[in-house]
């Protein structure tokens, strides 16, 4: 769970205060030099086993790689701290002198792998392994480049003039070796750290770089047998090193964070960051040449060294280009057959679509027909670019389409619908579903886009299933729902007139024996016939229906009297009184009809 920001806030001042007074014990002697010694080495024991501590909540706090990382580090710093309160019992409690080296060196030095290991871990180096050998290589030109330097300006005379022994001198010179190994680690990943990481790698790294100065001072001081631990600034320096690595895991505690193995971060200044180095070491061997005329050994197996990581470098360089140029070949190759087979696929289903797509400007000119049109409509693509669409759609249907298109062209992205007719290269009108897109601000598109769909065929199966729903099959006059159906509207309006409706009920006499004598399908006739004649009989705006089996109803509009019904249903009697031609003979029937 991350710590509280005010917790960091408040760590800085304790930090802060440790260091400060570490400094001024160490520079004005309080107490004597006892008390002065007794409290250098509490500071250099209590502040590394806090770093520690700090550095486990940054692991408890973190998660993946970086979980790992601060457990590292928190490992280091308590192995550090216990070589200082191993110091401490040689100088305090045991009262005298620290042999060098002895058990309290070999706390420091340990500390120095774990370090290294919890610092690798913050490399976002990618997975594959001429870059992780390329990390390597920085590492170590970085590395060689800071100890050709150290060595020509201060350890190569520290050494020199040491009065020790062959161990005092070796161990002496591990103390700033491994430090310019961490330092160079510190400056190797901090271009490539996440925003978030480097903060606290920031503040390591700074505690590392203070280290490293104190260690120099420490080892200089020893190998010329003059380091007392009274009143040597470089116990605070010590003190301020792990004050800045606590600090930088108590930051990563309160913005924890997770490292992966695939981020690569590599950036200019990551690139050429050995290159600078190197050029520093070659101005400091240049310097060294012209003062003394030449290079010692050591400075030139390091120089060598460091030519040999250059070359090799460069071999792994190439060697990446090369890889990456054919991962980019192969890449822009599958992207490229990619796009092509969805060029194709996209062409195959414009041709094969059911609609015509037709994008308009602004002013509805075509500026694009997709080839489905010549199946839609029968024209060639060719034949309607650069035409109005007005042109294309019925004239009473174009002023509902301009104000559709008015309305959707304002509003980026908007969608509508419309039916409307079309014109067919045949000189027909087809009735039409279209859907309209405004896209003119994809800049791929520019237009509005609409997709035609012919649905005449639809529209006339609606239209012959709406006629059957309220149309008798036989005599193709209205049925018992529509006639109920104008009934209702018929009563409604004589509500608000003076003029009232009449329905004539007519049933056939006889039909019964001409459909048992002569068979059903000649009665089916004879009805289709009588519907027929009674015809003449219905105005417009009434309505004639067949009710079922051989009854009929003609419903009057608007009658004023009851005598006009009554003329209509005399002459229906006198009309059907006429033989009706069925089967090759006459077939006489008659008519019952109320009002």
């Amino acid at each position: 769970m991350p710590l509280p920001r005010h917790v960091f806030l408040g760590a800085i001042a304790v930090a802060a205060a440790a260091v400060g007074s570490a400094l001024a014990w160490d520079v004005f002697q309080y107490g004597g030099a006892t008390a002065t010694k007794a409290a250098d080495d509490v500071y250099s024991s209590a502040v590394p086993l806090a770093a520690a501590l700090m550095c486990g909540l940054a692991s408890r706090a973190s998660q993946g790689r970086a979980r790992l990382s601060w457990a590292l580090l928190a490992v280091s710093a308590f192995v550090w701290g216990l070589g200082s309160v191993t110091w401490y019992y040689f100088d305090v409690v045991a009262g005298q002198p620290v042999p060098f080296p002895s058990l309290a060196d070999a706390g420091f030095l340990l500390a120095v792998p774990f370090a290294i290991a919890g610092l690798m871990l913050y490399s976002s180096a990618s997975s594959r392994t001429t870059s992780q050998l390329r990390t390597l290589l920085d590492g170590s030109i970085i590395a060689g480049a800071l100890l050709f330097v150290s060595w020509a300006t201060v350890l190569g005379p520290s050494y020199s003039h040491a009065t020790g022994g062959g161990m005092e001198k070796a161990v002496g010179l591990a103390y700033p070796i491994t430090d310019i190994v961490m330092g160079s680690i510190v400056l190797l990943l901090l271009p490539r750290a996440s925003r978030r990481s480097r903060v606290a790698l920031l503040l390591v790294g700074g505690g590392i770089l203070a280290n490293t100065v104190s260690d120099s001072v420490f080892t200089y001081l020893q190998l010329a047998n003059s380091y007392s631990g009274i009143s040597n600034a470089v116990d605070a320096g010590w003190v301020l090193g792990y004050a800045m690595v606590g600090l930088g895991a108590l930051w990563a505690a309160i913005h924890p964070s997770t490292l992966r193995q695939d981020d690569e971060r590599i950036t200019r200044v990551d690139a050429f960051m050995p290159y600078g180095l190197v050029a520093v070491a070659g101005v400091v061997a240049v310097t060294a040449i012209i003062r003394n005329g030449t290079l010692e050994q050591f400075l030139l197996w390091n120089g060598l060294l460091i030519v040999v990581l250059l070359v090799v470098r460069q071999l792994l360089t190439i060697m990446e280009d090369l890889a990456l140029n054919h991962t980019l070949e192969a890449r822009v190759e599958r992207r490229t057959a990619e796009l092509g087979e969805r060029e194709e696929r996209f062409r195959a289903l414009v041709q094969n679509s059911s609609d015509a797509i037709t994008i308009t400007d602004t002013e509805l000119r075509i500026v694009y027909q997709s080839p489905s049109i010549e199946r839609v409509f029968g024209y060639q693509p060719v034949e309607v670019v650069n035409r109005l669409l007005s042109e294309l759609i019925h004239e009473d249907d174009r002023s509902a389409m301009r104000a559709l298109i008015d309305n959707v062209r304002v509003r980026p992205g908007a969608t509508a619908h419309l039916d409307a007719r079309w014109l067919h290269h045949d000189g027909s009108w087809r009735q039409c579903e279209m859907a309209i897109a405004n896209l003119l601000e994809d800049p791929a598109v520019k237009g509005l886009v609409i997709n035609t769909r012919d649905i005449t065929d639809r529209k006339a199966l609606e239209e012959q299933l709406a006629h059957q729903a309220f149309h008798d099959s036989l005599t193709g006059i209205a049925n018992r729902a529509l006639f109920k159906d104008r009934l209702q509207q018929s009563l409604a309006r004589a509500a608000r007139r003076q003029e009232k409706p009449a329905i004539l009920f007519l049933d056939l006499d006889g039909f019964k024996t001409i459909n048992d004598s002569l068979g059903h399908a000649a009665g089916d006739e004879l009805l289709a016939l009588v519907a027929g004649r009674l015809r003449p009989f219905v105005r417009t705006g009434d309505t004639m229906a067949r009710l079922g089996g051989d009854e009929f109803a003609i419903l009057l509009e608007d009658t004023e009297e009851v005598s006009a019904s009554i003329r209509v249903a005399e002459r229906i009697i006198e009309a059907l009184k006429e033989p009706f031609p069925l089967k090759q003979q006459e077939v006489f029937i008659s008519a019952s009809i109320g009002i």
